[in-house]
């Protein structure tokens, strides 16, 4: 099902180049909407690319806190998808057009609909532990139409909990000697997953990678041998050690290749915000929330002024 949906064939890119062109276009893109009404210097005064990655980090570092806290509990499921359509939204928009804090939000109410875990607005915006419930429903519900017109409407998100289910239950199978109970890996397993949630790993590979990838972090937290990853790709092949040929090996290492570097992604995007940049951050948020407020306002004097683009908040925490 994944290699001919919409998550891989719109939603899935080939590196972190691809992800940050896109991104660095988003935000030309807006920043253009004031080209006109800007001064010498003042466009120095946006956010900057790792500004822009710094707030949403900040964001994501919240919402998995807001995952943990929910009432009722989440499925696992639900969190993903949420951080999924996070994702794909900050790619065609940036955090100064639309508070990621809210979009955020939002996100995670679509995804209680879409992944059948529906929880009512009050209820939903009960949880919130910042802003008035009249107000923080009016954020979300405006904001949902605009995350669904940017995913195209293409809402089913493809997780790597499924997988993991099939990996365990296929190397109790066709590993049977293996000397250990493999359901000790499953918190592990879970852990990285959630890890993973702070990277773009899931924005570059399959669920079936980042779910391999989950249980070679896991062998190796458990000091278990990592090639047990590679006996089980050459198992699901169907082919014995010795028998395998050169294809078969060079596709077994390249599977490998790629599963280090989901892991290498994970543990650099599971670092902490460091606080003086995240103090920076929001300071740099402030300020351009001043600015876009004075840019909005010489539009609106323009003869040909439009409908205002500003639709940043820069009350993130």
């Amino acid at each position: 099902m994944f290699p001919t949906s919409t998550q891989k064939t719109e939603w899935t890119f080939d590196n972190t180049d691809a992800l940050t062109a896109k991104r660095n276009e988003a935000s030309e893109n807006y920043k253009n909407v004031y080209r006109e009404v800007i001064n010498p210097g003042e466009d120095e005064r946006f956010l900057s690319p790792q500004d822009e990655s710094t707030m949403r980090a900040i964001v994501q570092e919240a919402a998995l806190k807001f995952g943990d806290d929910f009432q009722p509990h989440l499925f696992p499921s639900v969190r993903y998808t949420a951080f999924c359509y996070f994702k794909r939204f900050f790619l065609k928009h940036t955090v100064m057009e639309y508070s990621p804090k809210m979009v955020m939000m939002a996100c995670y109410y679509l995804a209680t609909k879409i992944d059948e875990f529906y929880v009512p607005i009050h209820e939903f915006v009960a949880n919130l532990k910042s802003g008035n419930t009249e107000t923080n429903t009016s954020h979300i519900l405006k904001l949902e139409p605009e995350i669904l017109k940017v995913m195209d409407y293409s809402l089913i998100v493809y997780t790597p909990y499924r997988t993991i289910e099939g990996i365990f239950v296929e190397m109790k199978q066709r590993m049977a000697l293996l000397n250990f109970d493999i359901e000790s890996l499953r918190p592990t397993l879970i852990e990285f997953i959630t890890k993973s949630l702070l990277s773009d790993v899931m924005l570059i590979f399959s669920p079936n990678y980042i779910a391999l990838a989950a249980l070679k972090y896991g062998l190796d937290a458990q000091d278990r041998a990592v090639e047990l990853v590679n006996e089980f790709l050459r198992r699901m092949l169907g082919v014995d050690e010795s028998q395998m040929s050169e294809k078969d090996n060079t596709l077994v290492k390249n599977i490998d290749a790629q599963l280090d570097q989901i892991i290498a992604m994970v543990e650099e995007s599971a670092r902490p915000v460091d606080a003086d940049m995240r103090k920076s951050c929001m300071e740099r948020c402030t300020n351009v929330s001043i600015l876009l407020s004075v840019l909005e306002e010489r539009r609106r004097l323009l003869p040909s002024n439009k409908n205002g683009a500003n639709k940043f908040d820069s009350d993130e925490d």
